[in-house]
């Protein structure tokens, strides 16, 4: 396991690229909204270094500070007018902008309060709101220990063409490896495998900065099926270079 961990790494010189276009973005934000601005993050698999070099994403936090709009929504509609000679598109919560061949998702963000990094997301198919917490993501993920089988679980993903979402996967194998007391990746791998098995069908997974975010909600009853399946199909088989390249 640790040989496909190691071929599946991505290197900083894979990710140089998109930081240089990263901040071409940040400083026509900061030329823009100049002391709107509080802070940026990186967001996604990138900043929590659960990324894997067959897809990762650099996504792009701005978090404004929390008086800079009078609402969420004219945040996130002045954000994308600015983003125009880029060809935007407008997402759930974000962004997506190509420059060149790379692609970065904004998320706008507005602060909650000068004491907390909790902040809340604009919801365009709705145009409700949903509170997030960058740091408190990046945390959970380095307290659970769990970095290098949640990469080896991506691969699987992938390998299998699961549809499946990074997030919620993340979560899955963490609440999986709770209950484990061995060591050893492939022990673990295979372990979250048979809990994936087990429990992805009724599993209830929640935001560890939102606990009204109940992120297995937004996985379709037949991608889960189709993971079930698949754990099952992958246990049968008798090499885990079968299961997993």
């Amino acid at each position: 396991m640790e040989e496909i961990l190691a071929k599946y790494n991505l290197g900083e010189r894979e990710v140089e690229p998109i930081k240089q276009k990263r901040k071409i973005i940040e400083d026509l934000m900061k030329k823009h909204f100049g002391s709107k601005i509080d802070t940026f993050y990186y967001s996604g698999s990138y900043a929590k270094g659960t990324a894997i070099n067959l897809k990762y994403d650099l996504d792009l936090c701005v978090y404004f500070q929390q008086d800079a709009f009078s609402s969420l929504k004219d945040m996130y509609g002045q954000t994308y007018n600015l983003l125009r000679s880029n060809n935007p598109r407008m997402q759930v919560v974000s962004i997506g902008i190509n420059l060149g061949k790379e692609q970065i998702d904004v998320v706008p963000a507005r602060r909650i309060s000068p004491d907390s990094y909790d902040a809340n997301l604009y919801i365009t198919t709705t145009g409700s709101q949903i509170k997030t917490n960058i740091p408190t993501h990046k945390d959970f993920i380095s307290e659970s220990k769990a970095r290098p089988i949640i990469k080896l679980m991506k691969v699987w993903k992938y390998r299998h063409s699961i549809h499946y979402k990074s997030f919620a996967l993340e979560l899955l194998t963490i609440r999986a490896l709770n209950n484990f007391n061995g060591s050893g990746y492939d022990k673990k791998f295979l372990y979250v495998l048979k809990f994936i098995s087990d429990n992805v069908m009724d599993i209830r997974l929640v935001d560890p900065a939102n606990s009204n975010n109940v992120v297995s909600q937004l996985i379709t009853n037949n991608d889960k099926i189709n993971m079930k399946r698949q754990a099952e199909a992958s246990l049968e088989m008798q090499y885990l270079k079968d299961i997993v390249w």
